[in-house]
């Protein structure tokens, strides 16, 4: 009887000092706004602007961009989130997973993001010139900017992979009046890429790439969609 209690209290040691370790060992989660979400809600009276404002939006399909991805795995995870003031002023963000690290990005109710790349890339710091690996997420926002107004911006998400540092969000295109989506951004992407956003029910009719204009119906023949 005692050699059988000896063994249970040597298995309910062995059990706590592997949940001790699977605690310690486990790294917190770290969330983030970014600049221009920080300032869009203190231009809203928010005093203390924080990540834990946003709650994730029910129906995602609404708001959330078309996803193409250069990775081998899905490793970044993109989510619609909102957060609504007192006067049922609701203001809309995508957040952006990747490992332990999020960041909440908001924009104005007349930006909707269409379309987000994901990508591995060689990121160089800008003192030290060191290179390291980076994932970036570009999303391609259409504008209303008024009647029979609209045009392109694309904001980059950046993390820094085997990094401490926090991921930043930095605007890499604004087009000009009346372009969407951004030529520069449409021209980056390969074919296949840019017809595969097309395909879908946000996508387009017909675009242009790399001077020349597409069908999107023709192109299905092509990719046989």
């Amino acid at each position: 009887m005692k050699r059988h209690s000896s063994i249970v209290f040597i298995l309910c040691i062995k059990l706590l000092v592997a949940l001790a370790v699977q605690s310690a060992s486990a790294t917190p989660s770290i969330s983030y706004l970014s600049d221009d979400c920080k300032k869009l809600l203190t231009d809203h009276k928010i005093e203390k602007p924080s990540y834990n404002l946003f709650k994730l939006v029910n129906d995602q399909s609404n708001y959330l961009p078309v996803i193409i991805s250069r990775l081998d795995k899905d490793t970044v995870k993109i989510e619609a989130v909102s957060y609504k003031d007192d006067d049922d002023i609701t203001i809309y963000g995508l957040k952006f997973t990747l490992n332990n690290k999020s960041i909440v990005d908001c924009r104005s109710f007349y930006h909707t993001p269409k379309i987000s790349l994901v990508e591995k890339i060689d990121y160089y710091t800008m003192f030290l010139i060191e290179r390291k690996d980076a994932i970036r997420i570009s999303t391609n926002y259409f504008i209303n900017c008024g009647s029979g107004c609209y045009l392109s911006h694309v904001y980059s998400v950046y993390f820094l992979k085997n990094d401490t540092s926090p991921p930043w969000v930095r605007t890499e295109i604004t087009s000009a009046v009346h372009e969407y989506p951004s030529q520069w951004f449409a021209d980056y992407l390969t074919l296949e890429e840019l017809f595969k956003f097309a395909n879908t029910e946000k996508g387009l009719a017909g675009f242009q790439w790399r001077g020349k204009v597409y069908e999107t119906r023709k192109l299905r023949k092509l990719y046989n969609k």
